[in-house]
Order: structure tokens, then sequence, then C-alpha cells
């Protein structure tokens, strides 16, 4: 709270110059917010991203494991106090429903440079895959090949597309 926040113009043109930056530089974008050199991709980050199952180990850790997300006891001590007493340090724990599911996965691949498939999208919304090309948020040629990528542009506003693919 004491540095206040970006505008949202200066934190477009900021990620516009480190994109640029890293690209000169041989490195590639994978997911919105990461950019590595052809096979430095962290992928432990990419489990996330492709929405596998993980485990969480600590205090404060989430876990995902077959549709159902967990996450332990955020202070260091209560972990410690459950752990000794023979307990699990789980503090609470969701089951996703399909629904669920299926969004994460257009919300978490629609972040990746390869995107996503077209028939993650409903009947309806695939209607408005044209005009996103038309506003520069998706890429025309990998549609035409059935897949959803996003572009320069696209990345700035993924969250906004997101939402627009899911309505």
């Amino acid at each position: 709270g004491v540095v206040p926040m970006p505008s949202d113009d200066v934190a477009a043109r900021r990620y516009e110059l480190i994109d640029s930056f890293l690209t000169e530089r041989g490195f590639q974008w994978y997911e919105v917010s990461n950019w590595a050199k052809e096979g430095g991709e962290c992928q432990h980050n990419l489990g996330y991203w492709h929405n596998h199952d993980w485990l969480g180990f600590g205090p404060g850790a989430h876990a995902h494991m077959n549709g159902v997300r967990s996450w332990n006891v955020k202070h260091p001590a209560s972990w410690a106090a459950q752990l000794a007493q023979g307990t699990l340090p789980i503090a609470g724990n969701e089951q996703l429903g399909m629904e669920e599911i299926a969004r994460e996965e257009v919300m978490l691949g629609l972040r990746l440079r390869e995107g996503i498939p077209t028939s993650l999208l409903v009947e309806g919304v695939v209607n408005q895959l044209p005009m996103l090309v038309n506003e520069g948020l998706i890429a025309a040629d990998q549609l035409k090949s059935e897949r959803i990528v996003l572009t320069s542009r696209g990345r700035l506003l993924a969250d906004g597309i997101i939402t627009r693919l899911w309505a």
C-alpha cells in the first residue's frame, strides 16, 4: 500500500517493453506472464496451466487432485502442531463441478502460447471468434486450425477475453 499501482496504460507499456526486450534476446512467451528460451519452460508451472494434479506440502500450500482443490493451514506453528499430533494440516477443500473444470480449462489454457482448441467452447460463443480476430485479440491463422491463440494485444486483455468466451 506504500507504492501506488501503475495505471493500466503504464502496466501495458511495461509489459510490451519486457516482451520486446526478451524476444530480442531469444526468449519466447509460453504463458502470458512467462518467457523462456526453447526448452527452458518451467515444467512445474506448466503443470498448473495445463490443469494437471499436484500435491502441496507445507504451511499454506495448495493441492489439486482429481477435481478436488485443498489448502493447508497457513500458520507454520499450527501446521507443525497438527502434524505432530498425527493430523493432516488441511484447512479446507472444495470439489470442482464439471462446469468449473471446463471453465478452468479455457481460462488456464488460453493463457498458454499454444492456446486452446475451439472445441472447448460452447457453440453459442464460437460465433464471437471472428470478432475477436477483427479486434486483433486472437490469431487468425490459428483460428483456421481450430485453435484460439492470443495475439500480443490479446495477452494484455486476456482476462476480458476469457470472460467473453465464457459468457
